[in-house]
């Protein structure tokens, strides 16, 4: 009896990898053929890859993951087709291994005569049908097992890879999103110039603390970067100290001077309580501790009592003309008049020019 046995462990492809080959293939041929450089034109262009945004990698490792599991899906139809064949041929030779021993049973109940020679090749031919029998046993529970394994490792394996995914996503760090310096990095340049770290070492030190923990740098900036960057920094500093300025009730100024190779150079700083957002200038609460904000340092060419004040009204008339600028704080401007009436106090030693510094202000 002609048995056929399916084959196992072959690979079926889609008519689309198929088609993906045979591209591949024509392509290969044209380049032998051709040669290299004379083909350079052909052959398609793959952009650099550290062109692309966080955003680019998460959605092509999406689109290659769900590739995967497409791959893994089609595999366990067929493994499934696969079994119910197996399961018919199955049940089919059951079906004739009952017959024959039905005919054996009547051959031995009515015709006791019957020739050794027949009965000697419908034993063998009952042995070939119990062994394959037992073989296709096997194989449909070597199946059943396979695809119980794949079906349970399928929802580690897809966690894994998006795991994965977004930890290589994530840790790349960006230094600029379309060819303008990231937010993070704007703070950090400004927190590793607070540290006194120099303008044309900043980016080695970047690249250096994320190489200690394994993450690479995308993208560099210049020592004008860092420059623009302070500037910007000192312009939001300016427009915050207005703002709390607007809302406090009172403040406290004070300031210093020193020289360095003959260059004067005079300091200033505010000191005042912002209410919260939701109460009032309780002294009780302790988010409402007095805060100490610096001004910019000037550079004078003496320390005069006349040009310390001229220092001060420099600073108070730049930094109202920025806040005046913004469009929630045009309806309610911040003016120097303004500002001069909330000085209640000025902190300084007992030399002749700050009394007359604090006679110029009370005028």
């Amino acid at each position: 009896m002609a048995c056929s046995y399916p084959l196992f462990n072959s690979r079926h492809r889609s008519r689309a990898q198929k088609q993906n080959i045979a591209h591949a293939q024509t392509l290969a041929t044209a380049a032998r053929r051709s040669g290299t450089q004379s083909n350079k034109e052909n052959i398609p262009h793959h952009p650099d890859i550290t062109s692309k945004t966080p955003e680019d990698h998460k959605d092509a490792r999406i689109k290659d993951l769900e590739r995967r599991l497409h791959n893994m899906t089609q595999r366990f139809h067929r493994a499934e087709k696969t079994i119910k064949a197996l399961r018919a041929q199955n049940r089919k030779l059951l079906h004739t291994l009952k017959k024959i021993m039905e005919e054996l049973k009547q051959s031995n109940s009515s015709e006791p005569d019957v020739p050794r020679q027949s009965l000697r090749e419908d034993t063998e031919k009952i042995k070939k049908l119990l062994m394959s029998n037992a073989q296709f046993h096997k194989q449909v529970d070597a199946l059943r097992k396979q695809v119980q394994r794949k079906n349970a490792s399928v929802p580690k394996k897809i966690n894994m890879a998006v795991e994965n995914a977004k930890v290589t996503t994530a840790m790349v760090y960006y230094i600029k999103c379309k060819g303008t310096i990231t937010s993070e990095t704007w703070r950090l340049i400004c927190m590793l110039v607070e540290l006194g770290v120099p303008f044309g070492s900043i980016l080695y030190v970047i690249r250096r603390v994320f190489l200690a923990a394994n993450i690479p740098v995308l993208g560099s900036f210049t020592n004008r970067s860092v420059h623009r960057v302070i500037l910007k920094g000192g312009v939001a500093a300016n427009i915050q100290i207005a703002h709390e300025i607007k809302q406090t009730e009172s403040l406290t100024i004070s300031g210093d001077g020193t020289s360095l190779k003959n260059v004067h150079f005079e300091s200033a700083f505010l000191m005042y309580k912002v209410p919260p957002p939701t109460g009032d200038l309780d002294p009780s609460d302790p988010t409402n501790e007095p805060q100490l904000c610096t001004m910019p340092i000037l550079m004078v060419p003496n320390h005069t009592s006349q040009e310390q004040l001229n220092g001060w009204e420099l600073r108070f008339v730049d930094m109202t003309d920025m806040y005046n600028r913004l469009p929630f704080s045009m309806e309610n401007p911040l003016t120097l008049a303004e500002i001069l009436e909330k000085i209640k106090g000025m902190l300084s030693d007992h030399a002749n020019d700050q009394k007359h510094l604090a006679d110029l202000f009370e005028k």
